[in-house]
């Protein structure tokens, strides 16, 4: 699959940066939402192609990391595109049910043929989330459950302490178990994930956190070959 012929060979520049319609965006959102501190400039989707983005004022950018990986396959795949034209594409974003109570009858196909299909060897099943954000909470309460159902042994039913503790976020129902990550990292700015978030004070401040614990990564110099005694210590 190939992108359109109209895919920008560079950046190209109409205006100054923010150009007059970005700071226009600025003022209004900065009146109405959550994001204006974080807002780098407003998309124009319709004109972005391929692995560059459009700003309201004409402006064309490079986007090396793909809108943190939302748009993974460029802006207007022309197979996106395509899919999106469909008339089940339309009636799912038309009609967006509780998934946990009425998801659609042709949930166990999307999913066998989204993920299932293109697993790694093994990964037999899927929890879908809405943003990133979620995965990473999903991916949190799951390694928290399958830990408590492996500490139960062979006992697969929940006692009667278990069930009141947890009502009051008290051990056993709740057991006080942490995430381990990293110093400088982001994971999002949901409760859990922020508690491993440790990129910008502006994500955290003011928000109650887990007294979970965070380590150093691993920091590399480069070339590999050239900085061996450094990498090692």
């Amino acid at each position: 699959m190939s992108f359109p012929a109209e895919e920008p060979f560079r950046p190209v520049m109409q205006t100054a940066f923010p150009g007059p319609e970005t700071q226009r965006f600025f003022k209004e959102n900065a009146m109405m939402s959550d994001n204006y501190l974080t807002a780098l400039f407003p998309a124009d989707l319709q004109k972005s192609v391929g692995n560059y983005i459009a700003d309201a004022d004409g402006n064309i950018y490079l986007d090396v990391f793909n809108n943190i990986a939302c748009i993974s396959l460029g802006y207007n795949h022309p197979a996106v595109l395509e899919a999106s034209k469909s008339e089940l594409m339309a009636t799912l974003v038309a009609n967006r049910t509780g998934m946990g109570i009425n998801p659609p009858k042709e949930y166990v196909k999307l999913l066998q043929e989204g993920f299932i299909d293109v697993a790694p060897k093994g990964l037999s099943r899927v929890g879908a989330m809405t943003c990133g954000t979620c995965a990473v909470e999903g991916a949190f309460k799951s390694a928290f459950m399958l830990y408590a159902a492996r500490q139960r042994g062979e006992r697969v039913d929940f006692n009667e302490l278990e069930l009141s503790s947890c009502m009051s976020n008290q051990a056993p129902g709740s057991p006080n178990l942490g995430i381990l990550s990293f110093n400088s990292a982001f994971h999002g700015r949901l409760l859990g994930a922020l508690s491993c978030t440790r990129s910008k004070a502006l994500h955290k401040l003011d928000i109650p956190a887990f007294d979970w614990p965070a380590v150093e990564p691993p920091r590399y110099r480069y070339p590999l070959d050239e900085n061996d005694s450094f990498n090692l210590e």
